[in-house]
């Protein structure tokens, strides 16, 4: 069950991605054109490319001009937005983490593994849905 929880986590991170990089984008110009938005490409970019890395994805998406106000949008309150989209991009590698130190016999929270956000109200209580847009 669980596991069918974090791929359901996994692919909304990926669409939820996919959403705020196309529909906040700048328009696309001659001089700007908009990258590849489509799924395979995030999961290219996210997986292979910067190998689950936040901090270097973050990197890449800030080097595109269309995308300055997305990444603007998702570095406020302390980069909210990039922490939420790690959760739920790394929510595979998080169950994994999560079972391998239950089979150490270690308890999650004081190995700092934070559990899987398994409702739709805990997603919604995270952060970036309580900024305020300006």
């Amino acid at each position: 069950m669980e596991f069918a929880k974090a791929e359901d986590l996994n692919a909304l991170g990926f669409g939820f991605l996919a959403m705020l990089f196309t529909t906040l984008a700048e328009p696309a110009t001659l001089s700007a054109p908009l990258p590849p938005t489509d799924d395979d490409s995030w999961q290219r970019l996210f997986s292979e490319i910067f190998e689950k890395d936040m901090d270097q994805f973050r990197e890449y998406c800030s080097n595109e001009d269309v995308w300055d106000g997305v990444v603007e949008l998702l570095d406020e309150e302390d980069g909210a937005g990039w922490d939420l989209l790690g959760a739920l991009l790394l929510a595979r590698e998080r169950l994994s983490e999560w079972y391998k130190i239950s089979k150490e016999g270690a308890d999650s929270e004081e190995e700092g593994v934070v559990d899987l956000p398994v409702s739709a109200s805990d997603l919604l209580s995270h952060p970036f849905f309580q900024l305020k847009i300006r």
